[in-house]
């Protein structure tokens, strides 16, 4: 029997149909994450509070810092797995700016509810893998309990990691991720706020 029509399958955003190219940049978004909190915490948990002008230089510093390590996890990386990339360097940073100032308002704020740097380092290995089946990439968004879906959204990589992705390998504008933007920004407002006020309980002490 011939057939009149011959069928050529491609997935979309995902040419070659791998693994890799659909799990590792939102991967790299989650160790971009727990690197930045571990390393905050380790320097931070234990000491003094900043006061004054470390209050911004230091989280200013740090945001530079890993300003480069995502052009490193988002641009080097990809190039060298040979994972297609069709977003453009400045939606990569609209989406990233935010993230990194939420990561790093939580860094601080966890720094200063643990007293030895292994009771951080401890709590953030043990909650990377949770974190990354709350993100929805390895397990469907649908299928997690709204509950659960709800308290997901206080965590950066739960929306930056569907951002990343967005704009990294489906070309997505600004207006597409406006809406994980606003919520990295709220959660950089609502965890700067946090660590103030845990500084300022430190202070007293």
């Amino acid at each position: 029997m011939i057939s009149s029509i011959t069928n050529t399958s491609i997935a979309l955003y995902n040419p070659s149909g791998g693994y890799a190219t659909y799990v590792i940049p939102a991967a790299f978004v989650l160790i971009v994450q727990q690197s930045f909190l571990m390393g905050i915490g380790i320097l931070h948990a234990g000491r003094k509070p900043l006061k004054g002008v470390e209050l911004l230089a230091a989280p200013l510093a740090y945001i530079a810092i890993y300003c480069l390590w995502i052009a490193v996890t988002q641009i080097l990386l990809p190039f060298l797995y040979g994972i297609p990339r069709l977003g453009t360097w400045l939606n990569l940073y609209c989406v990233a700016i935010p993230f990194l100032l939420a990561v790093t308002a939580l860094g601080f704020a966890i720094s200063q509810m643990f007293k030895e740097r292994e009771g951080v380092v401890f709590l953030l290995v043990v909650m990377g893998l949770p974190l990354f089946f709350l993100s929805g990439i390895s397990w469907p968004m649908e299928s997690i309990p709204e509950p659960i879906r709800l308290i997901a959204l206080l965590i950066h990589s739960t929306t930056a990691i569907s951002a990343f992705v967005q704009v990294d390998q489906m070309e997505a504008g600004f207006n597409e991720v406006a809406d994980s933007i606003l919520i990295e920004l709220a959660l950089a407002v609502g965890y700067t706020i946090l660590a103030l006020c845990l500084m300022k309980l430190g202070q007293k002490k």
